[in-house]
C-alpha cells in the first residue's frame, strides 16, 4: 500500500496493475478492499508468502510438509488471497507459485476470453482454492500432487481434465458439480486418496474411463456419481477392492443443490470384473 501511495496513484483509481516483490496477506487485503476497479492483475514475477495449515492432505503427501508452519512461506498464495474480486478480468499468477491457498481464488468472474493458467511449479490446490470460479478458460499444470476438499467445485470454468500423473490426493468433493470440465478421464496410477463426491455432477461429454487405482481399497460415497460421459463407461476394479460406497458410481448426483438425478449419456459397461475381496456394495452404488 505504501508503495503505492509513493506513486500518487489512488487505490481506487487503479484498473490495470503489474506488481514486483514480496506480497503477504496484508497485501492482498489491500488490494481486495480498496482497489474497486481493479480489472487487471501481473503477478508474475511476485513472491507470495502464506501460511499452509496442517491438514488430511499434508499428512497424506509428504511433499507438502516442509510448507506446514505458523508463518508464512514463500510462493503460497495467502488464505482468501483474491476471494470474491468480482472487479478482477484478468489474472497472471507468480511463475514460481508452489501452493494456491485455502479460498484464494474462489468466487472470481474473470472475462470469458481469459485463461487463468496455473503454473507448472503448482503442486497443491488447496481446499476451496478455486471454487465457483466462473467464466474463464484453465490451463491446468503437469506438477499437481494434491487437490483439497472443494477445490475446483461448483465452477463455469473450462478447462481440459487431463489429471497429471504426479497426483496423490483428490479430497472431499474436489470436482463436484463443475460441470464445463472436457476431454479424457483417466485417474493417475499412483493416487493415494480420493475423498467422496470426489467427481460428482462433474464433467461434459467426457471421454476415457475409471480405473480405480491399486492404493485404493475403498470406492468412497458418490465418488463417481452423475459424471457425463459420452460413451458407454468402462469400469475396472482391482481384486484388492473391499468396499464400494453409496451411489458410487449411480447416475443420482448432489446437484450441489440437492439430490438430482441427470441425465447422463452413458452406460456401464458389462464385463467389471468383481474384486475377489470385496465385502461390501453401498446403495444405489450403480443406480440408474
Amino acid at each position: 500500500s505504501q508503495c503505492i501511495a509513493n506513486t500518487g496513484k489512488k487505490p481506487d483509481n487503479i484498473c490495470n496493475l503489474k506488481i514486483t516483490g514480496r506480497l503477504n496477506s496484508v497485501d492482498f487485503e489491500f488490494i481486495r478492499n480498496n482497489m474497486t476497479v481493479l480489472q487487471g492483475l501481473n503477478l508474475d514475477d511476485v513472491i507470495t508468502c502464506g501460511m499452509v495449515s496442517e491438514s488430511h492432505m499434508t499428512n497424506i503427501c509428504q511433499e507438502l510438509k516442509e510448507f506446514v508452519s505458523d508463518t508464512d512461506v514463500d510462493n503460497v498464495l495467502p488464505d482468501m488471497a483474491l476471494k470474491g474480486k468480482l472487479s478482477l478480468k484478468h489474472l497472471l499468477l507468480p511463475k514460481n507459485l508452489k501452493i494456491v491457498g485455502k479460498e484464494s481464488l474462489s468466487d472470481l468472474e474473470l472475462a470469458y476470453n481469459s485463461t487463468l493458467v496455473i503454473p507448472n511449479s503448482v503442486i497443491a490446490l488447496d481446499d476451496n482454492a478455486l471454487k465457483n470460479l466462473a467464466n474463464c478458460s484453465i490451463e491446468m499444470p503437469d506438477s499437481l500432487i494434491a487437490i483439497g476438499s472443494n477445490a475446483m467445485a461448483n465452477q463455469t470454468a473450462r478447462y481440459d481434465i487431463k489429471l497429471p500423473a504426479t497426483l496423490k490426493y483428490i479430497g472431499e468433493a474436489a470436482f463436484m458439480n463443475s460441470q464445463k470440465a472436457t476431454g479424457q478421464f483417466n485417474l493417475p496410477t499412483d493416487i493415494e486418496y480420493i475423498g467422496p463426491r470426489a467427481f460428482d455432477y462433474f464433467g461434459d461429454n467426457l471421454t476415457g474411463e475409471i480405473i480405480i487405482p491399486k492404493a485404493l481399497t475403498i470406492v468412497p460415497d458418490y465418488a463417481f456419481s452423475a459424471m457425463d460421459f459420452a460413451n458407454a463407461l468402462e469400469i475396472s476394479l482391482h481384486a484388492n477392492i473391499e468396499e464400494i460406497g453409496t451411489g458410487a458410481f449411480c447416475r443420482y448426483g448432489s446437484g450441489w443443490n440437492g439430490t438430482t438425478y441427470r441425465d447422463v449419456a452413458y452406460t456401464i459397461n458389462n464385463s467389471i470384473q468383481w474384486p475377489s475381496k470385496l465385502k461390501k456394495i453401498g446403495d444405489y452404488a450403480f443406480e440408474g
